[in-house]
């Protein structure tokens, strides 16, 4: 980071702490985030979930449900937890809680796809989507304790680094794991298969949340908020008002997560266009992966030289990309390439989508802006089930022409709206207070 910013984050006892634990603290984030994401590798939203939920006889409406349901989970709570983690020094505590709660569901997953898939497909089902929704409240309410606390820990020079290496850490695991998950597809009947998947998730995210119990948290500023919660909301307009760029930011991060929303379409489409089996799920898995190796390191340093920007522009185009190619792909082998560019828009939004936030504000304000920029993306959620009711209704193309013009309209905005924060001074005051 450039600047005074650097400066500020450097001074007093905070940045002391934090540089004294530093490295600890840095490649303890770097574990977490590594197998965190290996889990994920077993239960992934864009391969996996996606055939497990048509496997049991959910619709393109069902697939679509579920990018939204963990967008729009744990928004409006998220003004609860930032309310109450920017009165705390420490977010660590919150972060260890509502994490517990939101991998607790996956091995409730687990049992219940032992239970009921042979014979209850559609309980299965029903249980499914309420096991997710009930995954993704505290899936995003965590996040505005979350993010402060990498902040509190990783100064701005190191950040993209950081989340670039949690993402390669965890996805050159993904890759053996996406070798096993194929195996375990092709090998184990329906539902042991998924059953069995769902656990090794578990295992790797509470081995995740173990990790987080060791870092090394420095007491923080706590800012000065109204007394009460309702007041605190009614004062939220002010930071749209008085920050345009922060609006900005939010546009443009809609439009990654509705390029992101989109990749769940992808392996439906190819297995169904290509007349595929379902461990094909598999080698879409290690396509992506591998290329989130790829991707995620190089878009780190981006990031860390010239900060989050050109990252967000490339995620956007990226994104735009994938469908141009998923509409007129003429074979597999083409098709392949969707996964790519879709990578490379996970890889974006790991690395700077949500990270940038941090950047736009002052360091007690960061809950606040984290949770008011999440509430102001969710709309992008009802795009998504429509996505879902175009795929039914008319098809594969439409969907993905319709989106396609929409992220290159992303793109140009953000290239031309959106200014760098590093370049730009942090507001003073959210008059919130």
């Amino acid at each position: 980071m450039s600047g005074t910013r650097e400066a500020d984050e450097a001074d007093g006892a905070q940045g002391s702490e934090m540089h004294r634990h530093l490295r600890r603290n840095f490649w303890v984030h770097v574990f977490d985030g590594s197998i965190f994401f290996l889990g994920m590798t077993f239960a992934s939203y864009d391969t996996i979930l996606p055939v497990f939920i048509r496997a049991l006889g959910g619709s393109n409406l069902v697939v679509a449900s579920v990018p939204a349901m963990f967008l729009f989970g744990g928004l409006l709570p998220q003004l609860f937890v930032s309310y109450h983690v920017q009165r705390l020094t420490r977010k660590k505590g919150v972060v260890i809680f509502l994490g517990l709660l939101m991998r607790l569901p996956w091995i409730v997953l687990c049992f219940a796809s032992l239970a009921l898939g042979s014979h209850h497909r559609a309980l299965l089902l029903a249980v499914t989507m309420i096991v997710l929704l009930i995954a993704a409240v505290p899936t995003g309410m965590v996040f505005p304790a979350w993010m402060p606390m990498v902040a509190a820990t990783v100064p701005a020079r190191l950040r993209g680094r950081l989340f670039s290496l949690r993402t390669t850490g965890g996805y050159l695991m993904g890759i053996g794991g996406g070798f096993c998950v194929r195996a375990i597809l092709n090998r184990i009947a329906f539902p042991y298969s998924y059953s069995f998947l769902f656990a090794v998730a578990f295992v790797c995210f509470m081995m995740s949340l173990a990790s987080i119990a060791c870092i090394r948290e420095p007491e923080g500023p706590v800012a000065a908020l109204p007394r009460r919660r309702r007041d605190y909301v009614r004062k939220l307009p002010a930071i749209a008002r008085n920050d345009r760029n922060f609006v900005s930011y939010v546009v443009a991060r809609a439009f990654i997560t509705f390029g992101a929303s989109t990749i769940a379409f992808y392996s439906v489409c190819a297995l169904e266009r290509f007349g595929l089996s379902e461990s094909h799920a598999g080698t879409f898995t290690i396509i992506t992966v591998s290329s989130l190796v790829i991707t995620s390191m190089p878009l780190g340093l981006l990031a860390d030289r010239f900060g989050h920007k050109i990252n967000l522009v490339l995620g956007n185009l990226s994104a735009c990309a994938a469908g141009i190619v998923a509409l007129a792909a003429p074979t597999i082998g083409v098709y392949y390439a969707v996964f790519f560019l879709g990578a490379l828009l996970v890889s974006v939004n790991f690395v700077s989508a949500s990270t940038i936030v941090v950047e736009m504000c002052r360091p007690e304000d960061r809950p606040t802006y984290i949770a008011l920029s999440s509430i102001l993306v969710s709309p992008v959620a009802l795009l998504t089930l429509a996505m879902g009711h175009i795929a039914d209704a008319f098809g594969y193309q439409w969907l993905f022409f319709s989106t396609s013009l929409l992220l290159g309209i992303g793109t140009v905005f953000t290239a031309l709206a959106f200014e760098e924060p590093r370049r730009k001074p942090v507001p003073a005051s959210t008059a919130l207070a």
